[in-house]
């Protein structure tokens, strides 16, 4: 017998817990992010065999792992970094060789500007949840040649927000960074400095003032290094040096070669994480058995082998869009959400991280005007994965999995699921629709909310779609099992609604099917209990609400951006005017040259294969050969669509409802040829 769903889902959320700890957050690195994405992916695919005994060892082991990591005699250097904006009063507590040289090419270079400070010597870095430091954060190496490559997530807050013609260009921010290096590294021999750009290293005390703390300016276009045993005093002090960026032709590039015990450690430290999250993996999900299952079992071969293309096909995609995305980390662009959604992300952590709740929930924004949900995702994701982007794209490899899944619900044949999960996942084959991994990529390495809010109401879509075949029936002693799938169903949509709310029309519409879907088990107890705990995962929404009551003092629903005029193309006024003006004879031109110039921008007629879908979805609704399942989902997708009536919905905004209807109007189209097959007219 398969275990259930809540068995399944709380053995997977325990091994992710255990694979976090051994892999020791944050999950900075392509190597730790890969294993931990190659884990999620066996244990999605595969069944647990999961023991009482295996999972002591598997406790056991996460033990082990991190007492022997915590063993290692690591050194750690200080880095503190920020934004050098003039005329910023704590930044004056910087050297005065260091503040003097930023301050006057500043004024050289950018004589205008349109940069605030954010009031800080040293800015916040994520990182402090996980080693405190005493300036940004603590690094076992350094090695960067532009801010991509040191991870200075600092940058994206709106502070920095600079776009067009505006300076200083975001790419080329000026900065400073300074280097707390700890003696038993310093006064290695084998410890080396090297840099390209200005650096500022410790004057070599004089005998007339052996404690002074001035400092050297050395500039150089060309690599160059030395040894800090013969510039670091003999003490137990940390060696102090400070790097400056201002001018975009002497770029800032700062390496330090550590001694060969420093290096071992590192490689111990990684061996150790990767091992103990393998053999994790091997407790929870046994690599052998999984094997065996995908070499007996078609289906399980499919979806591994689905999933080994979409990763590969993801992680290209990535880096040819985002070539700076090879650190992991994402300067966001100016002018633009992608930043805006940052931004409010570290507003959370920081307030988070000196016990300010009150402002971590706000978000950023007393009334919420950016999509609600995401800057606590982004949040979450900077948490786990420190300043990088790895979270949202290890998520996002998971949607050709959930496209087949939905699949299979509703085509009941694993070939054409597979089929078109691979066109899904790995060609721009439905890019006119939207429906393609190609753009759920792009918009992840943009930040957009995009993808975290389509991919969750498909996952919705495919944990309720079983409710509407009829498949739980009411007289099974299992039927009490199926009360988390409904709660899920009704999470899944909340998740969706606070990332995007403009998709409530199809997730209100979805809800109604999962009720109907209820009251067929003719069972009074068992529907409110589902109904209930529908109510209860979807009841999360209320919360965007209540923030904008409690923070704001006015009543909006969701977000402010639904009422502004750039986005709200048609007014309800317009359609009411020209409904009057049919009965009257005398059609205001003026309303309906808005509406008809609005509706044929977003669905243009010049692509008929969107008209043709729109129709195949309403004779769907109406045909009696279209199981309830699919005319759930063309429902769903119509409603979705009709939001077009009022909002510009081009783009990105249009991506799920156009999903949603083709895949409506291929079942339509398929179940139309299996009748006629069947019937022997083919």
């Amino acid at each position: 017998m398969a275990p259930s769903l809540f068995k399944r889902l709380s053995i997977y959320l325990l091994f992710m817990l255990l694979s976090f700890l051994v892999l020791g957050l944050p999950l900075d690195s392509w190597w730790k992010a890969g294993v931990f994405l190659l884990s999620l992916t066996i244990g999605a695919l595969s069944c647990a065999h999961l023991t009482g005994r295996k999972c002591l060892t598997a406790l056991l082991t996460c033990a082990v792992v991190l007492g022997l990591k915590g063993l290692l005699p690591l050194s750690y250097i200080d880095e503190g970094a920020n934004v050098f904006v003039p005329n910023t009063e704590v930044l004056k507590q910087l050297p005065k060789p260091v503040y003097t040289y930023l301050e006057e090419n500043f004024t050289k270079l950018y004589p205008k500007h349109s940069i605030a400070s954010d009031q800080k010597l040293y800015a916040f870095s994520v990182e402090q949840f996980h080693k405190k430091s005493p300036l940004s954060r603590k690094k076992t190496t350094v090695n960067f040649t532009s801010p991509h490559d040191a991870r200075f997530g600092f940058m994206n807050k709106l502070n920095y927000n600079t776009y067009y013609d505006t300076l200083p260009k975001r790419d080329y921010l000026p900065f400073f960074v300074r280097y707390d290096i700890p003696p038993e590294l310093a006064q290695d021999k084998t410890t080396q400095i090297c840099w390209k750009g200005s650096l500022f290293i410790p004057s070599k005390p004089s005998l007339k003032n052996p404690a002074s703390e001035s400092y050297d300016h050395l500039s150089t276009l060309k690599e160059r290094c030395f040894s800090t045993d013969q510039r670091a005093t003999p003490s137990k002090t940390p060696y102090t040096i400070y790097g400056a960026f201002i001018d975009p032709q002497q770029p800032l590039a700062i390496s330090f070669k550590l001694p060969l015990l420093q290096k071992s450690l590192l490689a111990l430290e990684l061996i150790l994480s990767l091992s103990g999250a393998l053999m994790i993996l091997n407790f929870f999900y046994p690599l052998r058995a999984f094997c065996t299952q995908v070499i007996t079992r078609k289906e399980t071969r499919n979806k591994t082998l689905l999933m080994i293309c979409t990763i590969i096909f993801s992680v290209i995609t990535a880096l040819l869009y985002r070539p700076n995305f090879a650190s992991g980390f994402l300067l966001c662009l100016g002018g633009n959400d992608e930043l805006s959604y940052a931004s409010t992300a570290r507003t959370v952590l920081e307030a988070l991280f000196i016990g300010d709740w009150k402002m971590a929930l706000q978000g950023g924004e007393a009334v919420f005007d950016l999509m609600p949900l995401h800057r606590y995702t982004y949040a979450l994701n900077l948490f786990l994965f420190g300043e990088t982007h790895f979270g949202y794209l290890i998520l996002i490899c998971f949607f050709p999995l959930a496209i087949y899944a939905l699949i299979l619900k509703l085509f009941h044949s694993p070939i054409r699921a597979f089929v078109l999960a691979l066109l899904f996942g790995l060609t721009p084959a439905f890019e006119a629709f939207g429906f393609t991994q190609l753009y759920m990529v792009r918009l992840c390495m943009r930040g957009f909310t995009e993808p975290l809010s389509n991919l969750s109401f498909i996952v919705a879509l495919t944990l309720g779609i079983p409710f509407l075949q009829h498949k739980f029936a009411p007289k099974e002693p299992s039927i009490s099992l199926t009360l988390l799938r409904s709660f899920l169903v009704g999470f899944c949509l909340a998740v969706a609604v606070g990332a995007r709310p403009n998709v409530t029309p199809g997730a209100g519409i979805f809800l109604l099917f999962m009720t109907y879907s209820f009251l067929t088990f003719r069972n009074t107890k068992l529907f409110f209990k589902h109904l209930t705990m529908l109510t209860l995962g979807f009841s999360p929404v209320l919360l965007m609400p209540l923030h904008n009551y409690y923070f704001g003092d006015v009543f909006v629903l969701f977000t402010i951006a639904g009422q502004k005029s750039a986005n709200l193309a048609v007014q309800f006024n317009d359609y009411i005017a020209v409904f009057k003006g049919l009965f009257s004879f005398d059609v205001p031109m003026d309303s309906l040259n808005t509406i008809t110039t609005h509706l044929t921008k977003e669905i243009k007629p010049k692509r008929p294969w969107l008209y043709l879908v729109i129709l195949l979805n309403i004779y769907a609704l109406f045909s009696k050969k279209m199981p309830l399942p699919g005319k759930a989902v063309a429902l769903t997708g119509l409603m979705q669509l009709s939001i077009v009536f009022f909002y510009n919905i081009g783009g990105r905004y249009g991506y799920l409802h156009w999903s949603l209807l083709l895949i409506s109007a291929l079942l339509i189209l398929d179940t139309l040829y299996n009748t006629k097959k069947n019937n022997g007219t083919i």
